[in-house]
């Protein structure tokens, strides 16, 4: 399975970025890698996270 971030999902994860630099580095970084980390285990996990029925 091959994993895309979209562009707009880039801007967002760099706009966090910037925000969390302001608090501190340490905590922009763990920020960031727990982001990333969540996203590609989409890749290991594709059906994690609960059912939602498609209502009319």
């Amino acid at each position: 399975m091959e994993i895309s971030i979209s562009n707009r999902s880039q801007s967002n994860i760099e706009n966090i970025t910037e925000f969390t630099l302001k608090i501190s580095t340490n905590y922009a970084n763990r920020v960031v890698n727990e982001i990333y980390s969540t996203i590609y285990s989409i890749k290991d996990t594709p059906y994690i996270g609960r059912y939602v029925p498609f209502i009319f």
